[in-house]
């Protein structure tokens, strides 16, 4: 499988970044790619206006998803909290939902945060994927569809194209 990813410069970040479809029917979201964590996330609607940052795309509420499950609050897993080594920080609920990486490529019940509260981010992209080794990981929920590696092309600050 492969996913085009770009510089995030006209979205105000120097991150890299993909376009990803989140629940069901799948709502566009341009997401940071981060290799150093596992945690994936993007910002959920309702998000106070100073608790999230400005982003281009349209809050993902999975109210208005026919697919999305968030986990009991009896779980452990109900709420999240990522500090970054920045000291940027997400916090939300942790839920599952369709997550469509390509036309032919979609994981079901993909685990990510609904995140409710954003501090230090830069930019406006909808929300991160996280590409690190742990269990919460794109890469560990997808091994045994694709196996448990992956391989990147970041491309250059001036050209616009890389996988």
């Amino acid at each position: 499988m492969t996913i085009p990813t770009s510089p995030g410069f006209s979205l105000g970040t120097a991150e890299y970044v993909v376009t990803v479809g989140v629940g069901t029917p799948a709502v566009s979201q341009v997401v940071s790619i981060d290799t150093g964590s596992d945690v994936s996330w993007v910002q959920c609607a309702p998000c106070p206006a100073r608790s999230c940052y400005s982003q281009t795309d349209k809050l993902f509420d999975p109210a208005m998803s026919a697919t999305y499950a968030a986990f009991p609050c009896s779980s452990a897993q109900c709420q999240y909290m990522v500090r970054y080594a920045d000291n940027s920080a997400t916090t939300g609920t942790y839920g599952s939902d369709a997550l469509t990486l390509t036309s032919s490529d979609v994981v079901r019940s993909f685990r990510f945060g609904c995140s409710h509260r954003t501090t230090g981010f830069v930019g406006q992209v909808d929300g991160l994927v996280g590409l690190g080794g742990d269990a919460e990981s794109l890469v560990s929920q997808t091994a045994a569809t694709y196996g448990k590696a992956f391989s990147y092309c970041l491309p250059r600050p001036s050209s616009s194209a890389g996988f």
